[in-house]
């Protein structure tokens, strides 16, 4: 399964590679800002993992209570005693320090500033209040924005061993590195350097060294099987887009087929009306013939005249042959107005008066 990266860096695939024979492990974010957005725990989190998220920022906090419920969610700043420190939150949230000297090179770049007192704790006092019956410390990672050598200072690395510490290793906003204020700490801890990524530096602890190191011998590459967060969302809104063009097509097409039947639909009832409308006309000639028939050979009362009688039945053959050629064609069927005429009452009438001709 592709492995979706939701760090700055990758540093949770080269995290991963290390750790992911380890089911629902533990880990402490120092700096942790952001639930998801440049996140190296989410990964992890949603794997079932769980731990310590340290996020001074009250906004920051606020979203990782919300969204990280599983884990220990605290709002203080992690140094080398407890008491209380002054923080300083940046506009762009990600580069809050407690560090003064650090956060007046941010104004001096443009960023705006604002100082808050929070609670300052060690991370041995973190640890012993937070972690419980968890016995290991699968990775601690540390971005505290040049505040890393007091938050080194905090712990009882006899006591706490977390497996794997990577460290922002660059003063912030910068390439400069500034590894060598601190790293000292974790080599007198019996700590080994085996990797950086650009920005950060990577150390295990001695007595998992042999086992983890294979793991960061390169840097992400493709027999990783990985993809950035961002990537994942730009293939998920294009096949969000793909969907909504195939649907929009589906309803084109099911409008053209609407249209084609209304199409059809409205030629049936054009050729019914035309249909209705030559019957019409028929039944008006058929009665206006019939009716002049009836004119011509009845009477109002409905009785044949007198010369029917005469004309089919003389007793003159070559009057009666006159007569009968008008009414009848040589087939001896009678002529179509005759015929119209044939299916009125009159006609009956007269037939049942007269014996016609055969």
């Amino acid at each position: 399964m592709t492995f979706v990266s939701y760090a700055q860096n990758f540093e949770d695939l080269i995290l991963w590679r290390a750790l992911k024979d380890v089911e629902k492990g533990f880990y402490i974010d120092l700096g942790a800002a952001w639930p998801s957005f440049h996140s190296v725990t989410l990964a992890f989190y949603e794997r079932g993992w769980s731990g310590i998220n340290v996020e001074p920022n009250p906004r920051l906090l606020k979203e990782l209570n919300k969204e990280r419920i599983r884990d220990t969610n605290l709002g203080v700043v992690i140094g080398d005693s407890k008491g209380e420190a002054s923080l300083n939150i940046l506009s762009n949230a990600g580069l809050s320090t407690a560090s003064d000297e650090i956060a007046a090179n941010h104004v001096e770049a443009g960023f705006e500033k604002q100082t808050v007192v929070a609670p300052m704790t060690t991370l041995t006092d973190l640890c012993d209040a937070h972690m419980g019956d968890v016995s290991d410390i699968h990775f601690l990672k540390i971005d505290v924005e040049g505040h890393e050598a007091q938050a080194l200072r905090g712990n009882d690395w006899g006591r706490f061993r977390p497996w794997i510490i990577l460290i922002e290793a660059m003063e912030p906003m910068s390439q400069v590195t500034n590894h060598h204020l601190w790293e000292h700490q974790l080599t007198e801890a019996d700590y080994r350097y085996v990797y950086c990524d650009g920005l950060n530096r990577y150390y295990l602890a001695a007595e998992h060294y042999d086992r983890l190191v294979p793991a960061f011998a390169y840097p992400p590459n493709l027999f990783d099987d990985y993809m950035s967060v961002t990537q994942q969302t730009a293939m998920v809104e294009a096949e969000q887009r793909r969907n909504q063009i195939a649907e929009l097509q589906q309803q084109i097409t099911a409008a053209a087929i609407r249209e084609r039947q209304m199409e059809a639909q409205n030629a049936e009832l054009m050729n019914e009306l035309s249909a209705l409308r030559k019957q019409l006309e028929a039944d008006a000639a058929y009665q206006a013939s019939r009716g002049m028939m009836e004119v011509v050979f009845f009477k109002v009362s409905g009785e044949p005249k007198k010369f029917v009688a005469n004309l089919l039945f003389h007793s003159s053959g070559r009057i009666r042959s006159i007569a009968r050629r008008i009414v009848l064609e040589r087939s001896g069927q009678p002529r179509p107005s005759f015929r119209k005429w044939m299916h009125s009452a009159a006609y009956q009438a007269l037939s049942n008066a007269y014996r016609l001709p055969r």
